[in-house]
């Protein structure tokens, strides 16, 4: 599995929705499968914001590439 597919699986089955920015990083924070390099970019690029589905962190998160 590439790790843009073990991402997204993390985040529509290991964070609790509705979730602000602060839990979904939490969250994420630590994916172990991940590398340490696309975790920081997450952290990085989230934008603050309440987020309902693991759609909206992915729509948020291709607004900023």
């Amino acid at each position: 599995m590439t790790n843009l597919a073990e991402e997204l699986k993390h985040l529509k089955h290991h964070v609790n929705y509705r979730a602000d920015r602060q839990q979904v990083v939490a969250a994420c924070s630590n994916m172990m499968d991940v590398p340490a390099k696309d975790r920081d970019w997450f952290v990085k690029v989230l934008p603050e914001g309440n987020y309902r589905t693991a759609d909206e962190v992915v729509s948020a998160l291709l607004r900023k590439l």
